[in-house]
């Protein structure tokens, strides 16, 4: 297994075209992508459209909209990534909803990057993972920011960024009821059940709007036939996913306003034995967590060139692990109570001066980690964490480079419980043709210490205090088009390559049997590899998009360059979409190829061994029974040839022997959907 706490240098390269530039040229839009210039530098950095206004000024951005997530039939925002972004790799959950699944982004793994939900973390700090518990009815648009873009978005950003932006009040439709009803048609058993929602209501000047969903499932990711299950321990995850949650506008007038956000989700997972092999450990994995996101946010946008903004953030998250004694239900483990909390301020203000535009902000954040009392965790907790981080960006106008914006940036990490840290970007766009522009990042980017890396829960752990800062360098180059010559239909393409290495990433390694050390590595990481993306609508109703992405990443004091564990080598998706005037009906068919994935067991299990190599393909269709588009059917057939695909591989003992099992993604399994909106 792939034990590494830290990062990797990666170096790719990278055919990628921002998959909404795709989508607008595939959709016949030519008028709107021939408008995206080069305006950036005198333009306003929007909180809501931060990411939109990187890609302007040079950085790497895919935008998949809410369209483009319905129209998959998408029932997770992980199937969502999965099938429509360039570049991110995910390993599909193995327990249905409930499971978290594991995503990598340009060969940088969850904890090289940083997912947002509308601009605020949605994994604290210390001690918790990432479960992607929100509705993806109520998702506006998934931006993925590609490289080091820790100049606005602080440490973690060194691969990226994924952020999940929420229907805002603008939105088309003043509510929506959204009902999904799945079940396996496949070999393995898995079932779901979701319902979910918003409403908007507007009274005056105020604004407001709530939204929830439940979403139940079970899943079996599991070959029963291999493992041998205790008696009575269950063979399948069952899990439940609840948010409720509510949005607040005041406007205080047209140039300025006032929102509140506030969410809360829960995960319930009711899990599998801990010890498949032998019968005689009676034990099974149940977690509870309960995440509280809250956001309030001030907005003054003075004139074009011109804004100030306030944002105050809350991000609270508890719960708790227990083996259940499958003998008398008693839990005899209990990893109990722990609690993260992450809250801070961040202001940002734009203005034009010395011959440009700046962009000037600020953040203090502090991050805290307990443990409420479970006697069985050597760590009493997390010592709270204070960050201090200023940052500008400033863009000049450069007369004699018309078609040309530049933006320079750097920030500065003052952190009470490690080193500081400071890094520099620079962005630039320059059109060459009216259809074709290069863009350009280099840069560094940061990572602080985690309570991830510096806590345990049954080992004292030494050297925490001496870690630095995780540090990455790296660059991106490349070409998009809004058209593809000689073909005089909507088209779009782009072309890009990108270097990266991280330096300084935090390892552990065993002590004994009590002690854990965790150091900083000495030699850095490395990724490269090539990724393309190509849009076109042939005919007025037929619409092909394609992506493929080639990566290597390896220890450079590796003489063999061996690809780093969970981290393929080559993947691919390709989508045909079929829509009948008006688009009243559709269909689409994805595929999504896996090249070589490897994950590296004890010799007695086999060593260093590859699950990839899989293709899977899924279909989906829609109706709408209206013309206004407000009641809409739709159908999901997932893994349609019911391919057994291995999302994980582990090793337990069977037969008195140790060897390999694969956690299975889901097994064909159809999926109706129904929404109404009002």
């Amino acid at each position: 297994m792939h034990s590494a706490r830290g990062g990797r240098l990666v170096l790719a390269v990278t055919l990628t075209g921002g998959i909404g530039l795709c989508q607008q040229a595939v959709a016949g839009d030519v008028t709107q992508l021939e408008a995206i210039g080069v305006t950036a530098a005198g333009q306003a950095t929007s909180q809501r459209d931060l990411a939109g206004t990187l890609g302007d000024r040079g950085a790497s951005v895919d935008i998949i909209t809410a369209e483009d997530i319905r129209e998959t039939g998408a029932t997770t925002l992980t199937q969502a990534l999965e099938v429509l972004a360039p570049g991110v790799y995910v390993q599909p959950q193995a327990g249905g909803r409930a499971g978290a699944g594991s995503i990598s982004l340009l060969g940088g793994d969850e904890r090289e990057f940083v997912m947002l939900l509308d601009g605020v973390r949605i994994e604290p700090r210390t001690f918790f993972g990432t479960h992607l518990n929100i509705n993806p009815q109520h998702i506006e648009r998934i931006e993925v920011l590609k490289d080091g873009q820790s100049l606005f978005y602080g440490s973690n950003a060194m691969v990226g960024v994924i952020n999940f932006v929420t229907k805002d009040f603008d939105y088309a439709e003043q509510g929506e009821f959204m009902g999904e009803a799945g079940r396996s048609l496949g070999e393995r058993s898995q079932e779901e059940l979701n319902l979910g929602g918003h409403a908007n209501l507007d009274v005056g000047d105020h604004r407001f709007q709530v939204f929830g969903s439940q979403n139940r499932g079970i899943n079996e990711p599991f070959d029963s036939d291999r493992l041998e299950f205790p008696e009575g321990a269950p063979n399948a995850y069952e899990g439940s996913l609840q948010n409720l949650g509510f949005k607040y506008r005041y406007d205080l007038s047209d140039s300025e306003r006032i929102d509140l956000h506030v969410q809360r989700n829960e995960l319930r997972e009711d899990g599998l034995p801990t010890g498949f092999g032998d019968p005689s450990e009676q034990l099974v994995n149940d977690r509870r967590t309960q995440q509280d996101i809250a956001m309030l946010q001030w907005e003054r946008q003075v004139d074009s060139a011109r804004s100030m903004s306030l944002r105050a953030f809350w991000n609270e998250q508890e719960g708790d692990r227990r083996e259940v004694d499958l003998d008398n239900g008693d839990a005899v483990y209990t990893r109990g109570g722990n609690l993260s909390r992450d809250y801070g301020l961040h202001g940002m203000t734009d203005f034009p001066a010395l011959a440009g535009h700046w962009t000037v902000g600020a953040e203090a954040s502090r991050h805290e980690g307990y443990n409420l009392g479970d006697a069985t965790l050597s760590n009493p907790g997390y010592d709270p964490e204070t960050s201090l981080d200023p940052f500008v960006q400033y863009r000049p106008d450069i007369a004699f480079l018309p078609r040309t914006d530049v933006s320079v940036g750097a920030r500065y990490n003052h952190n009470d419980r490690t080193d500081s840290a400071a890094i520099w970007q620079l962005m630039v766009r320059h059109r060459m043709t009216s259809n074709v522009d290069v863009r350009a990042t280099a840069g560094t980017a940061f990572q602080v210490p985690r309570a991830v890396d510096t806590v345990d829960a049954e080992r004292d752990v030494v050297g925490a205090s001496d870690l630095d800062p995780e540090s990455s360098i790296g660059g991106n180059i490349g070409l998009e088009g809004r058209a593809v010559p000689g073909l005089d239909v909507p088209a779009s393409w782009s072309v890009s390559a990108f270097w990266r290495e991280i330096t300084d990433r935090i390892d552990d390694e065993e002590e004994g049997d009590d002690v854990l050390r965790v150091f900083n590595v000495d030699d850095p990481t490395i990724t490269r590899g090539v990724e393309g993306q190509f849009a076109v609508r042939p005919l007025p109703q037929w619409s092909v998009r394609f992506n493929a992405t080639y990566v290597e990443a390896y220890m450079d004091n590796d003489p063999d360059q061996e690809q780093l564990d969970d981290i393929p080598r080559f993947f691919a998706r390709a989508q045909l979409g079929w829509d009948a005037a008006q688009a009243q009906r559709g269909a689409r068919l994805s595929g999504v190829y896996t090249g070589p994935v490897y994950d590296t067991l004890s010799d007695e299990a086999g060593g260093r061994q590859n699950y990839g190599g899989r293709m899977r393909v899924d279909a989906s269709a829609f109706q709408f029974f209206d013309e206004r588009h407000d009641q809409r059917l739709g159908v999901r057939v997932e893994n349609v040839f019911d391919t057994d695909v291995p999302v994980a591989i582990d090793e337990t003992e069977i037969g008195g022997e140790l060897r390999r099992y694969d956690q299975y993604a889901a097994p064909r399994n159809v999926t109706l959907t129904y929404s109404q909106n009002f």
